[in-house]
């Protein structure tokens, strides 16, 4: 049985770098926290995996939880930038077949649930936050 966890991000991350944008530049994507860059970018933060260990066949049911960043500005408003991206990202991945070295999907990529957003507001300004899980089974080759 390999863990799939690395092979999953190099997924999402494919399909998402350079391919979402927003006013025709393009989102950052981080894998870590320690990558936070000052404005606009999604960050693909933790994994769950339920391992399903049956014969020969390893599935796993996992979860990764996506987190939307905007900001900081220094005024309220900048809900459609937070809602643009979150419909751009979701059109590159949901029912999308990405490609997962070593794994293949059983079920393409599913929103399972998703926070409208949440407002921090620090010395820079104002941030809102979009929390999107995604839920999809991997198998092993």
């Amino acid at each position: 049985m390999k863990d799939p966890s690395k092979a999953i991000y190099d997924a999402f991350h494919t399909a998402l770098n350079g391919n979402l944008k927003y006013d025709s530049k393009n989102v950052h994507i981080i894998r870590s926290r320690a990558e936070v860059k000052k404005r606009n970018y999604v960050l693909l933060d933790y994994l769950e995996s339920n391992d399903d260990i049956t014969g020969d066949s390893f599935d796993s049911e996992c979860t990764l939880r996506i987190e939307i960043r905007v900001g900081p500005y220094m005024q309220q408003g900048y809900n459609d930038i937070l809602f643009d991206i979150s419909s751009s990202l979701l059109q590159l991945i949901i029912k999308k077949e990405l490609t997962i070295s070593g794994f293949s999907w059983d079920v393409t990529p599913f929103l399972s649930f998703m926070r409208n957003y949440e407002e921090r507001i620090d010395n820079e300004g104002i941030y809102k936050i979009k929390e999107l899980l995604i839920k999809f089974n991997v198998s092993e080759d």
